[in-house]
């Protein structure tokens, strides 16, 4: 039986290692593959641009051939220069070094693959001006907190802004510990302070927001609301930190972005089917029946901000879950302790009142997160 097509972009976020590999192709797409392309071109730094084809919707993951491209990828000018080709870094990155960019030429980038030259339109580099503030707000006791941003433009060009974030929070136990059990000597020991009572955990988003402004608006954005998070949510329990960059793009990627997030929202899911309705800035300029979907800004720069959110600022709500130390003594009275510790459950608090608890609850490492710091957080936590 012919296995169905739809066309599929599988966006993939990953740390980019510093180690460089040569990758060889095996497989030739067939006539009906699709080139997706996402990146940007910001002036001096080392740009990274993902390539992916699409792939039948029956996988049951995404096969490597649709992530591994084997291609060659230029950084092009008006002027007629062309750089070094990118170094390919693994799964359809590749990592090409940009330096200063002239305000009056235009950029893009040049894609040789399989025969045919994949071009992005150029375009004269946009700047982004400074995030004005980066706030939370909870209008109601016990009520989810929104995340606003507020920004404005410096001069009369375009008018449109896409934004990016990252989470990192820090969190704690429900029953910090500090006794422990060898169950080869059936013995209690100590560790002061309680080692696995605190835990900071990351996530890098994998959405973005857009705004825009108009002659009404005084060139100014203010207090857009990014996203919210319920008050009982883990993020609130201690100390939540997001970091925005803000790009500015034009209204044609404004339109792109605008059309690709409503299509994704309403499909759901990794694996979404993309129509061919959504036009992004590339062609194939040796074949303009291929499709080539993507869109490639070109930037000056991008600004960013971090913001932190103190549950000592917020009111939540009283938070239950299954960290009952009663229903765990009660099973200690019908198993032996090495039982009992090789089952999931640990000693809580300390040698003199110690009860026995599930380890979730007494190790912080349990619920995802590391013992590591990250390097920005506020000395008065931990």
């Amino acid at each position: 039986m012919e296995i169905k097509k739809v066309f599929v972009l599988l966006i993939t976020t990953f740390t980019v290692t510093g180690c460089i590999t040569e990758f060889h192709a095996t497989l030739a797409p067939d006539e009906s593959s699709m080139l997706f392309v996402e990146g940007n071109i910001v002036e001096n730094t080392e740009a990274v641009f993902f390539l992916s084809r699409n792939f039948p919707m029956d996988s049951a993951t995404a096969p490597d051939e649709s992530l591994d491209i084997q291609a060659e990828l230029y950084i092009i000018d008006s002027n007629g220069n062309k750089s070094q080709p990118a170094s390919y870094l693994g799964m359809g990155a590749y990592q090409a070094s940009v330096g200063a960019l002239d305000d009056n030429v235009e950029y893009g980038i040049q894609i040789a693959y399989y025969g045919e030259i994949y071009q992005s339109t150029l375009s004269k580099p946009l700047f982004t001006p400074e995030i004005d503030s980066l706030s939370w707000l909870q209008t109601e006791e016990k009520g989810p907190v929104s995340i606003r941003i507020s920004t404005h433009h410096d001069t009369d060009g375009e008018n449109f802004f896409l934004w990016t974030y990252d989470e990192d929070w820090e969190y704690t136990v429900d029953f910090p510990t500090t006794v422990f059990y060898d169950t080869l000597t059936r013995n209690y020991y100590e560790i002061w302070p309680a080692p696995y009572q605190y835990c900071w955990r990351s996530f890098q988003g994998n959405s973005y927001f857009m705004g825009s402004m108009d002659k009404h608006t005084q060139q100014r954005i203010v207090n857009k609301e990014l996203y919210q998070i319920e008050s009982r949510d883990e993020r609130l329990s201690v100390l939540y930190s997001v970091h925005v960059v803000q790009q500015a793009i034009s209204r044609k990627a404004f339109e792109y972005y605008h059309s690709f997030k409503e299509l994704n929202e309403a499909m759901g899911g990794l694996f979404t089917p993309q129509p061919t309705s959504i036009d992004g800035n590339f062609t194939c300029v040796t074949n303009p029946a291929k499709r080539v979907v993507g869109y490639v800004e070109v930037m000056k720069n991008m600004t960013q901000k971090r913001l932190f959110v103190d549950r000592n600022h917020l009111t939540r709500p009283l938070y239950y879950d299954d960290c009952d130390e009663h229903y765990a003594n009660r099973l200690a009275d019908v198993v032996s302790l090495p039982e009992f510790y090789k089952s999931g459950y640990r000693p809580a608090t300390n040698i003199e009142t110690f009860f026995w608890a599930y380890t979730k609850c007494t190790d912080c490492r349990r619920k995802g997160g590391s013992k590591e710091k990250p390097d920005f957080w506020p000395n008065s936590h931990q």
